[in-house]
């Protein structure tokens, strides 16, 4: 969003027959810290000024860094720092700070036909009348939503639609979103509905620091 330095925010997304993943950050325009809650566990994921650190129980460590059982059991709830080169780098630091909260959760500017790199088209079709959310006098911004194959991890994708709480004053800043889609895939349709919600905008970032720091590198069953 233009002219926004930080932001505070929250999603949780359920897919049917697979769970519900939840993530709570803090995001800044270089450096951010989210808690991802997924179904395999918790990952801690801080990005400060480029430099990567992740602290989390051993079946995230599995899942996400790629660790062998004993090391995930040895490591857990240790910051380890990830060089850009490392392997999880990409996906692990992904989606923390302020430009990828935009892309990744809010996916477009709103008011304009937007297809994202995940695949994501979103579509703006209708604008509410003003009224409050989360004590915020907001304007709805009704979307569409077509989910390409690729991005769905199927060959047919999906359709849905999104409903985008925007501030109904200066400077206009997002409040909460909702979507919900049917996605088409090999073993029938699952339904996904994610809700965000979006709070202290442009309020200093408040982040850990990491001690105790071990290499992903140097862990013996780094990937």
């Amino acid at each position: 969003m233009a002219g926004a330095t930080s932001v505070s925010y929250s999603n949780t997304t359920t897919v049917t027959g697979q769970g519900t993943a939840a993530t709570t950050g803090s995001a800044g325009a270089s450096s951010g810290y989210q808690v991802n809650h997924f179904l395999t566990g918790t990952l801690s994921v801080l990005v400060s000024n480029g430099d990567i650190y992740c602290m989390g129980d051993a079946g995230s460590l599995q899942n996400q860094l790629g660790l062998s059982a004993q090391d995930a059991s040895t490591y857990a709830g240790r910051w380890i720092s990830l060089a850009p080169s490392d392997p999880p780098a990409a996906t692990v630091g992904a989606g923390v700070t302020l430009p990828n909260v935009e892309s990744e959760i809010l996916g477009t500017s709103a008011n304009s036909t937007n297809t994202s790199p995940s695949g994501i088209t979103l579509n703006a079709e209708s604008v509410s009348a003003p009224h409050v959310v989360n004590g915020v006098n907001v304007v709805t911004i009704s979307i569409s939503v077509t989910i390409a194959g690729s991005a769905a991890g199927t060959a047919t994708g999906g359709q849905g639609s999104a409903q985008l709480d925007v501030a109904a004053e200066a400077p206009y800043l997002p409040v909460s979103e909702s979507i919900s889609a049917s996605i088409q895939g090999p073993s029938g349709t699952v339904t996904a509905t994610s809700t965000v919600t979006l709070s202290g905008w442009n309020a200093p970032l408040s982040l850990p620091t990491p001690t105790n720091v071990v290499l992903y590198a140097s862990i013996p069953s780094a990937q």
